[in-house]
């Protein structure tokens, strides 16, 4: 097994089961790839995302749990601290999205973060197992959809598994 998110074990109860390694790393790895980020365990990184000049920077994540530093690298010779950020834990903190109170410098901004959940959510479970069955017996697609957003995943999926996927997903717009 090479995923972190889940192992055959977590998928035990689920229908289908037993999973392999491999079947269960590759639903694991399609629904971060429809998520667009890594959901678990809880992980620190250093990411870099472009600022659009906006108050609000917009991180990859939607369980952000501290902010370690951040640095408008815009000119790589001449990297800039960034401070003032409001860290207070709100649903928007959360979700990934950190206020300065002001706008953001236009150009790259790059961030080291903790984030995601330490287990995979319980009820991202049977999604993933649903996923996981389905892979094993068919090349089908679904689709993933919130806020007029779409994504697919492989393998067909109910639509309670669809609704899971997609509470857990960033849709970019």
């Amino acid at each position: 097994m090479t995923n972190s998110l889940v192992s055959p074990d977590d998928l035990a109860p689920f229908p289908g089961a037993p999973f392999s390694d491999e079947v269960t790393d590759a639903a694991a790895a399609a629904v971060r790839v429809a998520c667009d980020w890594h959901i678990a365990p809880s992980l620190t990184e250093t990411i870099t995302v472009e600022s659009t000049h906006g108050r609000y920077l917009i991180l990859p994540t939607l369980n952000l749990t501290e902010i370690v530093s951040i640095y408008d690298v815009t000119d790589p010779a001449l990297p800039l601290v960034i401070t003032g950020y409001r860290t207070a834990p709100t649903a928007q903190f959360k979700a990934g999205m950190v206020d300065l109170g002001a706008r953001w410098p236009r150009g790259f901004i790059e961030v080291t973060i903790t984030h995601g959940y330490e287990l995979c959510p319980p009820d991202l479970l049977p999604a993933i197992a649903e996923v996981a069955r389905s892979a094993r017996t068919t090349a089908e697609l679904s689709q993933v959809s919130a806020d007029g957003v779409s994504r697919t995943i492989s393998g067909r999926v109910s639509h309670d598994s669809s609704s899971a996927i997609a509470r857990y997903t960033i849709f970019q717009v």
